[in-house]
């Protein structure tokens, strides 16, 4: 009887984008278990509307103001997803990224919602050790509304054990709501294993903020060009409404002279990744890079922070190095190595792909966010 039965579902993201590149799996799996499925997030592009469409999922416009706390702005976020909400009545929602976490777990009670599935894809800049204390203010503000929204959820999904340690210990859930997972997935058969580039060259692929490592990457390439200046650098990325994203003059002047090549935002990396022998991501904290798993998934070995969510991807030594973050003298000596060691970009790119092929499976991953929701 249950298979016959139609569950309404509703999926809240804070970027329309991701509801394709890293949603897309799990609503078409849903769909094609016969589910209702709407999308909700703000300013979808009438290509996303399209691809959406094309795999059987509803949009709905849902106005949300990504960066800042603004009471008024998220005043209008929580009455119309609210109504939203009344009107669809829908049997499930899952939310993921802080805003939908919160504000939509909060209409969601108000509209007498029961099943509330939230995934914490990481803890960001909010929850990031800095010098200054500035975030400190702001992580208590987001830790209140945490605590009392994720009171509403059935399930909390995280994505590394360190984040669902945080919040457990802080009692912002409670530790029968929290499941880990390995990552939200990527597909194994569009990121397929390719040769590796004649020579040794490196790429990072990020958003452009100051949390993601920039600085200390391109400082570092800035060193290993002293040395080796035909070794390649690459950086991928956009310039994002972000606290601390780049400006386009700050971006010119620290990639000024630095030898590193800036490709500005690609909507397939595949190329980039392919073109490099290394992929590094020198990131102070995150719930699992899917950037760092697509490049596993392209046998590609892996620089990256001993931190939350980035140490979760590498085997020291195995299938790439873990570096101290902020450190950018380590992170050039861990780049001469593989300039000394070109056959190490081999080797441990190969056991990337094992590991991605036993542990990234979109598939797999899929089939377990379903299983938690109980879909």
């Amino acid at each position: 009887i249950r298979e016959f039965y139609t569950v309404k579902i509703v999926v809240f993201g804070n970027y329309p984008q991701w509801l394709i590149q890293f949603r897309g799996p799990m609503l078409k799996k849903m769909v094609e278990k016969g589910h209702c499925v709407y999308a909700c997030a703000p300013f979808a592009s009438e290509n996303v509307k399209i691809q959406l469409s094309d795999i059987g999922v509803n949009y709905t416009h849902i106005p949300l103001f990504r960066e800042g706390l603004n009471p008024f702005n998220e005043l209008k976020t929580l009455i119309c997803f609210y109504l939203f909400l009344l009107k669809i009545k829908p049997d499930c929602l899952f939310v993921y990224t802080v805003k939908p976490v919160i504000f939509g777990s909060f209409a969601a009670k108000l509209a007498g919602i029961n099943k509330i599935v939230s995934m914490i894809e990481g803890l960001g800049f909010v929850y990031t050790e800095t010098n200054d204390g500035s975030t400190s203010l702001l992580k208590r503000c987001v830790s209140f509304l945490y605590r009392i929204s994720l009171k509403f959820s059935f399930k909390v999904i995280f994505l590394n054990q360190d984040d669902y340690d945080y919040f457990s210990k802080s009692k912002l859930i409670a530790e029968r709501q929290g499941v880990v997972l390995d990552g939200t997935g990527v597909d194994l058969e569009y990121y397929f294993p390719v040769p590796l580039p004649e020579k040794i060259s490196f790429v990072m692929i990020a958003r452009l903020i100051k949390e993601k490592g920039v600085c200390e990457y391109i400082s570092a390439a800035k060193i290993i060009k002293n040395e080796f200046p035909w070794v390649e650098f690459t950086l991928v990325g956009w310039i994002d409404e972000h606290p601390s994203s780049f400006s386009f003059k700050e971006l010119g002047l620290l990639l000024a002279k630095s030898g590193v090549n800036y490709l500005g935002r690609l909507e397939d990396v595949r190329p980039a990744i392919r073109n490099a022998s290394v992929y590094v991501l020198p990131s102070y904290r995150e719930g699992l890079p899917r950037t760092i798993q697509e490049a596993m998934a392209m046998a590609r070995s892996i620089i990256t922070t001993n931190v939350p969510g980035c140490r979760q991807t590498v085997v020291n030594g195995v299938n790439g190095f873990k570096v101290p973050p902020r450190d950018i003298q380590k992170l050039a000596e861990v780049m001469k190595k593989f300039i000394i060691n070109p056959e190490l970009a081999g080797k441990m790119g190969h056991q990337s792909r094992i590991i991605a092929e036993s542990r990234f499976n979109k598939n797999v991953i899929t089939e377990k966010i379903m299983k938690i929701m109980e879909l």
